[in-house]
């Protein structure tokens, strides 16, 4: 399938502006909204509560339908952003908790864990363990969260067996890591986990024929040198027993997964080959392509396949 058509059509947009383009003004074109995005009313409100490196800034969504004690079915969310980057506001996390919330008529829980590199992320690779925030700390974030939004979903007004657990991209790691070392810990597991796009080995696996024809049609921008540089960024290991879960090969006892990758995406490798592994070791999974897409399409505000993205991963929790 070719690149989606709205999307090329921005791409030539921002290519038109010549290779001397300010970065803001090709951030201005690429980051228009494609559409309106969620439009729900929801009660949105922030809450920080204790982890073991300090406060850890929550975002929680609730359908206005949603009192406590309600047994609403829910999902903690992880956004994105290269371990260094993103927050609450960016679309990845808040258009698609919203969407979420709306779906399910029940709560999202986004999560604003730790950056690796604070408020100043590297530029270059670093020293290692030079940075702050390096492995473990945004996986310890993400897992203290979940565990405070179990032990406060009643009044959350959340179902404790119907809450899953998911990210984007990075946030699809930490995420990830966080649901295998519950299984390590005997839970509380999630009702389903869905890393999306996700960043779960220390290398790309090996290229399918299929992919690396794509990737050659047209460059995601993911490419393994920046994975490297990511990746010593983040700090983790293939050691490490949380760090890149596609590493391992003791996936057996793990919940329900939905897998969606992007076709032109380098990370599309990282997610097939976890759902091969999850496979193998009896999980049921289900993986999935966003078609025509690069990576990171949940923070195409408004974007059809943005929408439809939303649309299944509610239907995935739901069901």
């Amino acid at each position: 399938m070719p690149l989606n058509p709205l999307f090329a059509a921005r791409e030539a947009e921002a290519a038109a502006l010549g290779p001397n383009a300010l970065p803001a003004d090709v951030e201005a074109i690429t980051g228009r909204p494609y559409g309106p995005g969620v439009e729900a009313e929801l009660d949105v409100r922030e809450r920080s509560i204790d982890g073991p490196h300090g406060p850890i800034p929550l975002r929680i969504y609730s359908h206005p339908s949603v009192t406590a004690g309600a047994n609403r079915p829910g999902l903690v969310w992880c956004h994105g952003g290269a371990f260094m980057f993103g927050d609450l506001d960016m679309p990845e996390a808040d258009q698609t908790s919203r969407g979420i919330a709306d779906r399910l008529q029940g709560v999202v829980v986004s999560v604003d864990y730790r950056l690796t590199g604070g408020d100043d992320p590297p530029l270059q690779p670093p020293v290692p363990e030079s940075l702050p925030n390096q492995y473990p700390v945004g996986h310890d974030d993400v897992h203290a969260a979940w565990l405070w939004v179990v032990a406060h979903a009643h009044e959350l007004g959340l179902d404790p067996d119907r809450i899953a657990f998911g990210g984007a991209s990075a946030g699809a790691n930490l995420s990830a890591g966080a649901v295998v070392r519950l299984r390590d810990e005997g839970g509380p597991l999630p009702h389903a986990w869905l890393p999306i796009y996700p960043a779960v080995h220390v290398a790309s696996p090996e290229r399918s024929d299929e992919l690396a024809a794509d990737l050659a049609e047209h460059n995601s921008g993911f490419t393994p040198e920046a994975m490297a540089f990511v990746g010593e960024c983040y700090g983790a290991t293939a050691d490490d027993p949380y760090g890149y879960i596609g590493e391992r090969d003791d996936l057996q006892g793990l919940p329900r997964c939905l897998v969606i990758n992007d076709q032109y995406d380098e990370l599309r490798g990282s997610g097939e080959a976890l759902a091969r592994s999850l496979e193998q070791a009896g999980v049921e999974v289900t993986c999935e392509t966003a078609e025509g897409m690069k990576h990171g399409h949940l923070n195409l505000l408004g974007h059809p396949v943005t929408m439809a993205t939303l649309d299944r991963m509610a239907q995935f929790i739901a069901d």
